[in-house]
């Protein structure tokens, strides 16, 4: 993986972002810190679209692009 991925989550108008903060692993990890104003009955992405590459890519152990959605 390069880049620095960002995962929109749902927890104000035009969402707000998570930001990567994993090693190169099987599991993607992100950080989100609540800001005033944000409210989610149950924190959620936004939509199917919601993990941007942010100009990186993240890759199966083959070499493959990942299936995002």
């Amino acid at each position: 993986m390069v880049g620095q991925p960002l995962l929109v989550l749902d927890v104000r108008e035009g969402g707000a972002n998570a930001a990567y903060t994993g090693r190169e692993e099987k599991v993607l990890s992100f950080t989100y810190t609540v800001a005033a104003g944000d409210n989610s009955e149950d924190l959620d992405y936004v939509d199917v679209e919601s993990l941007k590459l942010n100009a990186g890519t993240i890759k199966d152990m083959a070499g493959n692009d990942a299936e995002l959605d």
